[in-house]
């Protein structure tokens, strides 16, 4: 899997709460400035599509989005680059989210894909973009 790191991680042999916890972990770890960049990086496509793949929900990897974005902005100065970036990111993901039609929701829990559905619909309810920190 594709992943720009400086630590030694193989997302695909994350359990499910390494992958639930990871950015939590990594959160409490942003003073040092190579675990701010591996949140950064963990931003990417492929830990996207791994977290959809495993939890069938935008919303945890959106809540990653959030917290990169928190770890941006209180970088002494922000980081701007980073900002930009996840910015976008985080707008498109929202964008994407909140334009899944009702049907669409109602058919997903029918099939009974209840956590694909109500991630999406959670999305819609708390619009994705609060700033959501780790517990």
């Amino acid at each position: 899997m594709p992943f720009d790191s400086e630590l030694d991680l193989n997302l695909e042999r994350l359990d499910d709460y390494g992958l639930a916890h990871l950015f939590s972990h990594l959160y409490s770890l942003r003073e040092t400035r190579k675990y701010r960049q591996e949140i950064y990086a963990l931003i990417c496509q492929s830990f996207m599509r791994l977290k959809l793949e495993r939890t069938q929900s935008p919303d945890s990897f959106v809540q990653d989005v959030s917290i990169a974005i928190e770890v941006a902005s209180s970088e002494e100065p922000p980081n701007l680059v980073q900002l930009a970036r996840l910015s976008l990111i985080e707008a498109t993901l929202v964008a994407i989210t909140e334009n899944v039609p009702v049907e669409v929701l109602g058919a997903l829990a029918y099939l009974g894909e209840i956590k694909r559905a109500k991630g999406h619909t959670l999305c819609s309810l708390d619009g994705c973009g609060s700033s959501r920190l780790p517990v």
